[in-house]
């Protein structure tokens, strides 16, 4: 889990409380260091969508932001697609997002490099494609808007051989 701020600096000390997906969190309970990150697993017996809640508490504010991913069970290719940054921006109409930012790992954590990401965006105008894995196992894309796309939220969904989903939004104003 990473918590960063507008400009994607990440933000320590963030107190993170995780819920849902209908299995057995690791840790429920996160503080993020230096780097806005921590983690924690997460199993269940169960293949299919998952609602995963977590509740983050940062200097002096507080949000609860709510994710629907699959969860592939007894994934045999051994990695994961892990959301860096660039979800809930807010993007004017003719204008360029910040990068939407993915990285591919072990299961352990370790990055990995090579791997394809396919991106998909929702309703948009125009769209720079994303990128293959950069190193650090990551891969990014932005979305530049028409000037007469409907204002409203949007997705980008991304994944790796068909699975591995990972749901971005972005409200178009």
């Amino acid at each position: 889990m990473g918590v960063f701020d507008n400009a994607s600096n990440p933000i320590a000390g963030a107190n993170v409380l995780l819920s849902g997906g209908n299995g057995i969190f690791g840790k429920t309970s996160l503080l993020t260091g230096a780097s806005g990150r921590d983690s924690t697993t997460f199993s269940s017996s169960v293949t299919g969508q998952k609602a995963f809640t977590a509740q983050i508490t940062a200097n002096g504010g507080s949000i609860t932001l709510t994710e629907n991913d699959d969860l592939i069970v007894g994934d045999s290719l051994g990695y994961v697609l892990v959301k860096i940054s660039g979800d809930n921006q807010f993007i004017p109409r003719g204008g360029t997002s910040n990068p939407f930012v993915v990285r591919v790992e072990t299961a352990g954590g370790t990055p990995i490099n090579g791997i394809p990401v396919s991106w998909q965006f929702d309703n948009c105008f125009f769209q720079n494609s994303g990128s293959g894995t950069l190193p650090a196992g990551e891969s990014r894309a932005t979305v530049t808007l028409g000037p007469t796309v409907p204002t409203g939220t949007k997705t980008v969904r991304v994944t790796i051989a068909g699975f591995g989903v990972v749901t971005f939004t972005y409200t178009v104003i």
